[in-house]
């Protein structure tokens, strides 16, 4: 065989090992190393979201209706929004980082195989739109190991991901508010705690009003913070099948009642405490009984005392001298 032909043949040999290489060497479909993990993929599509792990308290199914997202296994109950946002931030802008390998066989030296976290998110029609696993933690403990469920490619990225896809079993996945509303928009309240009623009114213009036990002018400051309180008040856990007489909600220790500037009213029942210093709460047109720590229920049934103004400090100016005699 001739020198020109052996030539020939060693170059058809080092082309197709170049075309090998790159080809094993080419990132998955949709993703680039230091691009988007999930190129292409739209949160407002979102209409579940499914988490399955190795046991059985990390499985979470949410879905979202009507009027947004709920657990299902707990009958429908509000999700947590936070805890539905930072699953959506993720996806929007995860990027694919550090590659560490697209070996097979290395998928469960990063659990990212079945021993992994598997997400799937999907849109109507359960049109798939994200499916990756979530494997262990990076060496810092500050990253996190991902893989896409299309491709080999095992990215090391810079989150610590359990955190957001993890919680012990889908009541931790349900929103903890007991109210969600615009604070600016409450103008009237009223309390009655031990026997003790407190009343505050808003004028227009923005001024409050202490109107029981005696009318007098109210801290703004205080008040604000009050609204504020009430209107992102959460509860530390709930309870499932309490009677309401045990809970003390037939005869509440303390009641709120507040109303809207659209004229909406709302009611706060607040029961009986129990070995945890918390108490149990009600609000109105929900069956759900709550447990509300007592340092949150002091921050809303705040006394007389702490709202009224101070009265004007008195004037210690010194009086002009007279002025001097002829």
């Amino acid at each position: 065989m001739t020198r020109r032909i052996w030539a020939v043949l060693i170059g058809v040999v080092v082309a197709l090992g170049a075309v090998y290489l790159i080809l094993e060497r080419r990132p998955p479909a949709g993703a680039q190393e230091g691009g988007p993990l999930f190129p292409g993929f739209e949160r407002e599509r979102a209409r579940k979201i499914e988490v399955l792990g190795k046991l059985k308290e990390e499985e979470i199914v949410l879905e979202k209706g009507a009027q947004g997202w709920v657990v299902p296994a707990d009958g429908g109950y509000p999700a947590e929004p936070d805890g539905v946002r930072e699953i959506l931030d993720f996806v929007t802008d995860a990027r694919a980082g550090r590659k560490v390998s697209e070996n097979p066989d290395k998928r469960a030296l990063y659990e990212v195989d079945d021993s992994g976290l598997a997400v799937r998110v999907s849109g109507a029609e359960d049109a798939l739109l994200a499916h990756f696993r979530v494997g262990k933690m990076g060496p810092d403990f500050l990253s996190t190991y991902v893989r896409r469920e299309d491709g080999d490619a095992v990215y090391l990225v810079d989150q610590s991901l359990r955190r957001i896809f993890v919680r012990p079993g889908p009541r931790q996945w349900r929103d903890k508010a007991i109210f969600r509303l615009p604070g600016p928009d409450i103008t009237r309240m009223k309390w009655t705690r031990e026997g003790k009623t407190v009343a505050l009114e808003a004028d227009p213009g923005g001024n409050w009003t202490l109107t029981a036990p005696a009318a007098a002018p109210a801290r703004r400051d205080e008040v604000e913070a009050l609204r504020n309180a009430l209107s992102t008040l959460q509860c530390d856990d709930f309870v499932e099948g309490v009677d309401p007489r045990k809970a003390g909600l037939d005869a509440p220790w303390a009641r709120l009642e507040f109303a809207l500037r659209d004229g909406a009213a709302h009611t706060l029942d607040v029961g009986a405490e129990n070995d945890r210093s918390q108490r149990h709460v009600r609000r109105s047109g929900s069956d759900t009984v709550f447990l509300v720590s007592n340092f949150r229920i002091n921050t809303v049934f705040k006394s007389a005392d702490d709202l009224k103004s101070p009265p004007p400090a008195p004037d210690t100016a010194s009086p002009a001298p007279d002025a001097a005699k002829p």
